[in-house]
């Protein structure tokens, strides 16, 4: 549900280190924190901020009951694993095997359609706070800005998030039920669905506002915080689903000028778990103390090279689609494909996402969120889109040289070179929110399975999905239509159909 939190000093507590505290408005602890000096300052607000980032990277907080899916990269994956590029067998079962299979885990009677709305309106909820409380808090005007941008931007990205798993994409559902669009801390605890354009057109004032207040903003080495760059990024993903080729463009366009530095081929087979590399524009690490346990990319693919022996701790749970790695050229840097010797020898094992562990059976590798190719690619498309046809061919190219491509897209017709570009997409982005599903929703391309998935993942009763099917959307949680008197039943998204 999106009711009112109260749980904010309990993610200050979290932030400073402090262990668990109760959902209410005092503490004990032995700095003896108080819910005024924290909604009072800017410091507290700040303290704040860092607990909501640990829940929006990890997913600490309680109502946390399922395991896979965590936080912003769990998104990822459930984009990634609801597309054709990725085939997920059945070792353990879970929330990644009924996403795959497109079975009736995301309807509203199942927990699994709840996981992402608590969890995005939990992180919305506590930027609310900071949002209402920062102008009047003590503090400098420099941390204030910071403070407010950093919430604006975090809670901007939420409901981008929740739009888009939540209904269909905006080309074709402008006017239809979005998600409820809790502004305030002080809102009204029932709200109805907004539309899909008025969420569109908050994200966007959430985030162009953000990007005013953290021009000056130095987050040093720390990938993880939400600056300009990272806004400049988040916008072009909004842009672009909107279809506003232009801005998308533009914002991309800023956001690469300081990421154009593409990764080297021994960058990009060092398996994407080191946030440091100078394409990387956003981007978390993990430690002891903050991670997402056994539960992210590192631990469900089967990706360890055969040179080093068995896994620290994985599920074998993902596997490359033969289709996928035949788009490959062999000497592209970006080629770490090869067939198992074992159970799995007509399947193909894919070492992107690949982390050695900590020397104690756990992977804790950085993740990536994203980076300047992404952007090369969106200013491609645009260009594209655009007529710009030249242009276009000439990012794509840039990007295709950079991965030692040899056969080089030379296409200049629109439809033949916008095509060429979003299978760079899938070839570039897997696992980092590019080329899954959310790529078939905006594009309005019908998820055709083919190649060597799992019976599974290739039922007649599925597949083929057309574009505008509802199975590819999450129903509305049963909690808030048994709690928000603003959503009925007749307010709820269809299992399937058009």
């Amino acid at each position: 549900m999106i009711r009112k939190s109260i749980i904010y000093i309990a993610a200050a507590c979290m932030a400073l280190g402090l262990g668990s505290c109760s959902d209410d408005l005092n503490t004990s602890s032995s700095v003896d924190i108080s819910d005024t000096q924290v909604l009072s300052t800017a410091t507290g607000l700040n303290m704040l901020l860092e607990g909501n980032y640990n829940r929006f990277y990890f997913k600490t907080c309680s109502d946390d009951f399922r395991q896979v899916f965590k936080g912003v990269a769990g998104n990822y994956m459930i984009d990634m694993v609801r597309g054709n590029d990725v085939l997920c067998d059945d070792n353990l079962g879970g929330e990644q095997y009924e996403a795959y299979q497109y079975v009736s885990s995301f309807t509203l009677s199942s927990g699994s359609s709840s996981v992402m709305w608590t969890n995005m309106y939990n992180i919305i909820n506590q930027c609310n706070i900071i949002i209402d409380n920062i102008d009047n808090a003590k503090g400098s005007d420099e941390t204030k800005s910071n403070v407010k941008g950093q919430a604006l931007a975090m809670r901007a990205y939420c409901y981008f998030q929740l739009v888009q798993f939540y209904q269909q994409t905006y080309a074709i559902a402008k006017e239809k039920a979005g998600v409820p669009l809790r502004l305030s801390s002080s809102d009204a605890a029932d709200l109805p669905r907004s539309t899909v354009s008025a969420c569109y057109e908050q994200i966007v004032n959430d985030l162009t506002t953000a990007k005013s207040l953290l021009g000056n903003f130095d987050r040093g080495e720390v990938k993880y915080y939400l600056n300009k760059d990272v806004v400049n990024g988040i916008l072009a993903r909004v842009y672009l689903v909107m279809n506003e080729w232009e801005k998308a463009k533009a914002v991309a366009s800023e956001a690469f000028s300081n990421y154009s530095t593409l990764m080297t081929r021994d960058e990009w087979r060092s398996g994407f778990c080191h946030a440091s590399y100078s394409e990387i524009m956003w981007g978390y690490y993990q430690t002891t103390e903050s991670n997402m346990g056994d539960n992210g990319m590192f631990s469900f693919w089967y990706d360890w090279p055969e040179s080093t022996g068995e896994p620290f701790y994985n599920f074998n749970n993902y596997f490359a689609n033969s289709e996928y790695e035949a788009l490959f050229e062999k000497t592209d840097d970006r080629y770490l494909f090869w067939h198992r010797k074992d159970a799995y020898t007509d399947k193909w094992a894919y070492s992107k996402f690949y982390d050695p562990g900590d020397g104690n059976a756990k992977s804790r590798g950085d993740y990536v969120l994203m980076r300047g190719s992404e952007m090369l690619l969106i200013m491609a498309e645009c260009d594209a889109q655009l007529g710009n046809t030249t242009e276009a061919l000439s990012y794509l190219n840039q990007l295709q040289k950079a991965r030692n491509v040899k056969d080089l897209t030379t296409a200049t017709a629109k439809n033949d070179l916008l095509e060429s570009i979003y299978v760079e997409r899938r070839k570039e982005l897997l696992g980092e929110g590019g080329g899954g599903m959310l790529d078939y929703l905006r594009l309005q391309k019908p998820l055709v399975r083919t190649g060597d998935h799992f019976a599974a993942g290739m039922s007649s009763e599925v597949f083929p999905l057309a574009s505008n099917d509802y199975r590819f959307i999450f129903q509305i949680p049963q909690r808030e239509i048994q709690l928000n008197n603003s959503i009925s039943e007749s307010d709820q998204n269809p299992f399937s159909g058009q």
